[in-house]
């Protein structure tokens, strides 16, 4: 019988269930540490509270991976946290093939030595390019402003949008028609591609492969996808994008239609200069402040961190992501400690992934059973630390107080080279505009001597230079 969940029609299993629960683990600690959490290709996502993405997280984790629980809820927003994931696994692909590129230079020299590896870069700008960038946000600026100033309706849900752009059927037939041949072209690697030149160290599984592993584990264990032609030890940043994607929402995508294009592609300030857009948009502001509506109003403070330990308790496997280090130390020690003594009463191992449900029920036990017999409350321990953290959850010490928006579009100097670039004390309001564009901004007289060099061939009167391809690069976009 066909599962009546839209958005989670089967459990998660296996080397995907892993994968999965490796990233819930990892991403509660982001979010704590106000690092990395913010996937911003998942536009609804990133606009709830960091208090509300981990709740919904810790959510879809018991629903996907524990056998005898119900599937999580079968909402927009539940479904945005599952896709949030998602794409926290692909950052941690992108920072483990750039970060950690230096590791296992010894497989790339023997399976990649005859073709050119491309590996993922930091996209470097020319200066027309960035100058006609702040043009565009500039323009985006303004589009935003009416935005806001439009009223939102009383109900927030899908069947109440306007419909955003519809897909071209046509191009997304040809686009999977290429990323078959690039995912399936030639034939699944051989056994001997997939066996190691020599062990790997501790350090190569744990920093340097690692995400790699656990997604070609999930890639093994699916019908087709086994047979993609790259594996563990690739440097093939697109491929492992796009078969990830894939494996995530093959499930579900066909029986979602718009609700789709709703949740993906990120929506910045030169999405606002597209006017196209601007009925996606509202439907996905719209949509935001009903899914916060729900929550915000009723967090609860004295429960707080009670999501991120579900999440630990369900999810963690030890070693590198364990609580036992790291910023959370001092906050959840104790019930991390605690945790793992009455799970090894259990006969629950915690340090190797799996037995979801048995973890599940020793975490409900624990804190329903909170005091030992000396009157020591292992479960309140340290938990009001948790508020107090100096730069947990974006420093939004309510949701209520979380604006995504304000945080991540901010103006920066015109100077490619700006010396305060990364000083977090340099205030938007102290930009100042180029007097004769009016549209490029730096922070300092030297940082606009400095770039004038470059920046005088774009800058007129009005920016009608920067202005006049305005629409040809929407259009590219």
């Amino acid at each position: 019988m066909a599962s009546l969940n839209k958005h989670f029609p089967r459990k998660l299993t296996g080397a995907r269930a892993h994968l999965f629960a490796a990233a819930c683990n990892m991403y509660s600690l982001s979010a704590e540490d106000a690092s990395g959490d913010t996937p911003e290709e998942c536009p609804i996502f990133v606009r709830l509270s960091p208090q509300q993405r981990v709740f919904l997280v810790s959510q879809v984790a018991v629903g996907l991976l524990c056998p005898d629980e119900p599937l999580p809820p079968d909402t927009v927003e539940h479904y945005s946290a599952y896709l949030g994931i998602m794409s926290f696994i692909a950052a941690q692909l992108v920072e483990e093939l750039v970060d950690q590129k230096n590791i296992g230079e010894d497989f790339l020299a023997e399976y990649y030595e005859k073709e050119k590896v491309e590996l993922p870069h930091r996209e470097r700008r020319s200066k027309a390019e960035m100058d006609q960038q702040a043009w565009l946000e500039q323009a985006g600026r303004r589009e935003r402003k009416k935005i806001e100033r439009q009223p939102f309706s009383q109900e927030g849900r899908p069947e109440d949008f306007v419909s955003p752009p519809k897909w071209d059927k046509k191009e997304t037939k040809e686009c999977a028609s290429d990323v078959t041949k690039l995912l399936f072209g030639g034939g699944p690697c051989s056994a001997k591609d997939r066996c190691p030149i020599r062990p790997l160290t501790e350090y190569e599984k744990k920093i340097g492969f690692y995400w790699r592993m656990l997604c070609d584990d999930a890639f093994q264990e699916d019908p087709k996808f086994k047979k993609v032609n790259f594996c563990w030890h690739s440097y093939n940043w697109f491929k492992w994008y796009q078969t990830l994607v894939y494996l995530f929402i093959q499930d579900a995508v066909g029986s979602l239609g718009e609700e789709f294009a709703l949740q993906q592609d990120l929506i910045t300030e030169i999405t606002y200069a597209d006017k196209t857009q601007h009925a996606r948009i509202r439907a996905v502001k719209q949509l935001v402040k009903t899914i916060r509506a729900s929550y915000d109003p009723y967090w609860d403070k004295a429960k707080v961190g009670e999501d991120q330990r579900l999440i630990f308790a369900l999810c963690d496997a030890g070693g590198w992501c364990s609580w036992s280090s790291g910023a959370s130390k001092k906050v959840h020690e104790t019930f991390a400690s605690t945790f793992a003594d009455l799970c090894g009463d259990a006969g629950v191992q915690v340090n190797t992934p799996g037995k979801y449900q048995q973890r599940l029920l020793v975490y409900r036990l624990m804190k329903k059973n909170c005091t030992d017999k000396n009157g020591f409350n292992f479960w309140q321990k340290d938990l009001d630390s948790c508020f107090h953290m100096h730069n947990a959850f974006q420093g939004a010490r309510k949701p209520g107080d979380y604006d995504y928006e304000a945080l991540f579009f901010r103006k920066r100097c015109g100077y490619p080279f700006c010396p305060n670039a990364k000083d977090a004390t340099t205030k938007e309001e102290n930009l100042q505009r180029c007097s004769r564009c009016l549209v490029v901004r730096y922070c300092c007289k030297e940082c606009q001597v400095k770039d004038w060099k470059e920046h005088k061939k774009n800058c007129d009167h009005g920016g009608t230079k920067l202005e006049k391809n305005l629409l040809d690069v929407l259009e590219e976009k």
